[in-house]
């Protein structure tokens, strides 16, 4: 059974599981720091490598992440709200984006089903992020027409919309520096629930 478990990861590994889950992906980034670009729903992101072997022959963790550019007004507040209302992503903001990230450990042993269960759960989370993002201006827009006042601006980018997943309020930035590749989600979105207690 322990050689049916994955316990290390490697650029070709999580291709591989990406691509088993119905999604395309490709190697970015440098030799030093690389990352797998891919798309769900539209949306953009990356999965970026944690903890190196010490030998070098893969990492014991990686991340998906999914910047977001706002192009309009946002609650200085919006990730404190999702962070308390969902388990398995958290949400932070840079200077100029707002960041989805999820992280996957496989140190000590996980099976392959496992890990795309994982992969199901980011796809929900990353489209269930995206209905935040367009609650939050909704809400705003509400705080404004009766006569509140409306938090600072994000920064405004040219960067198209992800397609088919956000609204105007939420634009997103191609993941790293290479093209969106056209990722399926068929089936992804029904298998894991992202809301937890709140």
């Amino acid at each position: 059974m322990s050689k049916d478990l994955i316990s290390t990861v490697t650029t070709g590994t999580v291709q591989e599981l990406l691509r088993e889950a119905g999604l395309e992906a490709r190697v970015a980034g440098t030799k030093e720091q690389p990352q797998v670009v891919s798309t769900v729903a539209g949306i953009n992101f990356n999965v970026r490598f944690g903890t190196p072997m010490k030998d070098g022959s893969g990492w014991t963790d990686f991340t998906f992440s999914a910047p977001f550019t706002v192009d309009q007004e946002v609650s200085p507040v919006i990730g404190a709200f999702w962070n308390r209302r969902n388990r398995f992503a958290r949400v932070y903001r840079t200077q100029d984006q707002l960041l989805l990230d999820m992280d996957v450990i496989v140190a000590g042993g996980v099976t392959r089903p496992h890990v795309k269960y994982l992969i199901a759960v980011w796809a929900d989370v990353a489209q269930l992020f995206v209905r935040h993002l367009r609650a939050d201006h909704a809400v705003l827009a509400r705080y404004k027409a009766a006569g509140g006042k409306a938090s600072a601006a994000a920064p405004k980018t040219a960067a198209p919309a992800a397609a088919g997943a956000a609204s105007d309020a939420a634009r997103q930035r191609p993941a790293a520096s290479v093209a969106r590749g056209n990722g399926k989600s068929d089936g992804l979105g029904e298998k894991a629930h992202a809301s937890g207690s709140s």
